[in-house]
C-alpha cells in the first residue's frame, strides 16, 4: 500500500511523465538518426560511420533535449562521434546549422577526419587563422574547426572551450 500512496503523490507523476515523454523522444529522434545514416550509407556504399555505443547515443540526444551540455571526458571516451552524432540529431530535430568545435591545434586535423568519416555530408571547414574572409565561409557548413588564436581569443592555459553549438 506505500508503493500505490507514492504513485498518488504529484511529485511522482509529473516526474513519471517527463521520463515518459524524454523516453518517447529519445526513440523518435534514435530512430530519425539510424533512418538518416542507413540512407546515406544506400547512397554511398564507401560511408562508414562509427557505430556509436548507447551512452553516446544517448548523451548525444541529451545535449539536443536539454539544449546545452557540458561534455568532458577523458581522451579516447568517444567525444568526437558523440558530438556528431548530436549535431546530426540537432539537424533532424531544429533543421541544419553548424556546429563550432573549439580546441587545440593538434585536435583540429582529427575533428576533420572524424566529421568526413561520420557526418553524411562531411562538410567542415578548419580555420587556421584569423581571417575575415576564412570566418565567413563558416555559413552552411555542418562543422567549422578552430583554434583559440584563429577565433580571435587569447589563449590561456587554464580556459578550455568544448564544442559549442547554437
Amino acid at each position: 500500500r506505500e508503493g500505490e500512496q507514492e504513485e498518488t503523490e504529484p511529485g511522482y507523476r509529473w516526474l513519471r511523465t517527463e521520463l515518459r515523454k524524454e523516453f518517447e523522444a529519445f526513440l523518435d529522434v534514435t530512430t530519425k538518426y539510424y533512418s538518416y545514416i542507413e540512407e546515406a550509407k544506400a547512397q554511398n556504399p564507401d560511408f562508414k560511420p562509427n557505430d556509436p555505443t548507447f551512452g553516446q547515443l544517448y548523451g548525444a540526444f541529451s545535449s539536443v533535449w536539454r539544449k546545452r551540455m557540458l561534455h568532458a571526458d577523458v581522451a579516447g571516451y568517444g567525444k568526437t562521434t558523440q558530438e556528431i552524432v548530436a549535431a546530426i540529431m540537432d539537424e533532424l530535430v531544429n533543421g541544419r546549422r553548424p556546429t563550432i568545435v573549439f580546441g587545440p591545434n593538434s585536435a583540429k586535423e582529427v575533428w576533420e577526419a572524424e566529421v568526413k568519416k561520420n557526418h553524411p555530408r562531411g562538410d567542415v571547414l578548419v580555420v587556421n587563422s584569423y581571417d575575415p574572409a576564412t570566418l565567413g565561409g563558416m555559413q552552411g557548413r555542418d562543422f567549422v574547426v578552430m583554434n583559440y588564436e584563429a577565433a580571435g581569443m587569447p589563449v590561456t592555459r587554464k580556459k578550455v572551450i568544448p564544442v559549442l553549438r547554437r
